[in-house]
């Protein structure tokens, strides 16, 4: 399931052995701990249905008259981007724009087990999304970073979730952050955005940046206008300031089940 990023470290474990044990040993302890962690990554497919059409004029070739006939056409379509579990009672977060006014949600686990969604918060001035799901089993949920302690030039890995990096892990380097403005200077610190040189494609959004020890930095979701490979992701720590709130909303819906 793992065979394109596995290769990939191992080709730096091969190059690093002749370097020392020490080196060897990190670049294992990082594959294990990113292996651990893309057991919390899904796919989330949101789908949506109704019915498109309207009135249309024919002239009947015997009567010679306009009828008029109304053609009312099924429409359907389906999103599909990644998600990151962040509670093993099964909370998940995703893209906004990924699940926004689906009629159904769709979560397929590490397994491959499929189960039902439910939209639990929707936030499009982030982009973010929480989902609720029905644990079939005990769920891995990753750990959280600060990530208002990043600095440009930290290394950083993603779980890919598109056709072209499924199950592939990148790794890459924080190009730059924006910081928030006009706030207390308590808040001045906080990264309101993570540049990353990733290339990501359609169906990664929404999937986990994580740190060498596999805890969970943000999750992408744009990419650069420009030519190179470069894209951003939500911090973590944004993520985590709707938790309170999501609490409350999570028994809620599980209660109502």
């Amino acid at each position: 399931m793992f065979t394109r990023k596995t290769i990939t470290f191992i080709i730096g474990i091969q190059f690093l052995i002749l370097s020392g044990t020490t080196e060897v040993e990190s670049a294992q302890s990082v594959l294990a701990n990113l292996f651990h962690a893309s057991q919390a990554v899904v796919t989330v497919r949101a789908e949506s249905g109704g019915a498109f059409g309207g009135k249309q004029q024919f002239l009947d070739p015997k009567t010679g008259r306009i009828v008029m006939l109304g053609r009312v056409r099924p429409v359907y379509y389906k999103r599909e981007g990644a998600g990151v579990i962040i509670d093993p009672d099964g909370i998940i977060v995703t893209n906004a724009h990924t699940v926004q006014k689906s009629g159904r949600i769709r979560v397929a686990l590490h397994d491959k087990t499929i189960v039902d969604g439910i939209l639990l918060e929707v936030h499009p001035e982030n982009d973010l999304a929480f989902i609720k799901i029905e644990p079939p089993f005990f769920l891995v949920a990753v750990r959280f970073a600060d990530s208002d302690q990043l600095k440009p030039g930290r290394k950083v890995y993603c779980v890919g979730n598109s056709k072209l990096r499924k199950n592939s892990i990148s790794e890459g380097k924080v190009k730059a952050i924006a910081k928030r403005s006009n706030t207390p200077s308590k808040e001045a610190h906080a990264v309101d955005a993570i540049q990353i040189n990733f290339d990501i494609y359609e169906g990664d959004s929404g999937s986990p940046v994580f740190d060498e020890d596999g805890s969970l930095l943000g999750i992408m979701n744009a990419k650069s206008n420009q030519k190179t490979a470069r894209s951003f992701a939500i911090p973590v720590n944004v993520i985590k300031s709707y938790l309170a709130k999501l609490g409350r909303k999570s028994i809620s819906a599980q209660d109502h089940r």
